[in-house]
């Protein structure tokens, strides 16, 4: 199959594949979001072929209490290798530190 042979029934069958596979609704949202921007880098109708994103709940992400921070610090073995992981995950939440 070539890129220009793509129908929205494709990439219908893709999500449910990949809901079939157990992903996440927000990752099948990502990935019909990456599929359409590549289909817009390739110069063809992504609107008609992607169609409308699937739907997903939003949630917020599980912000960690200083207590529970300092027990993920007692039980490591390598601190700096989970303050980095710490760290890395907040920046990627856009948790800034200060509260």
């Amino acid at each position: 199959m070539y890129t220009d042979d793509l129908t929205r029934d494709d990439v219908t069958k893709f999500h449910g594949q990949m809901r079939k596979r157990g992903l996440a609704d927000r990752t099948v949202h990502s990935r019909r979001n990456n599929l359409k921007s590549f289909l817009i880098y390739l110069e063809l109708d992504a609107k008609k072929i992607a169609g409308k994103a699937p739907r997903f709940e939003k949630t917020m992400p599980e912000i960690f209490e200083p207590e529970e921070l300092a027990a993920l610090f007692r039980f490591s073995s390598c601190r700096r290798l989970t303050l980095r992981l710490v760290q890395k995950y907040r920046a990627d939440q856009g948790v800034n530190g200060s509260r």
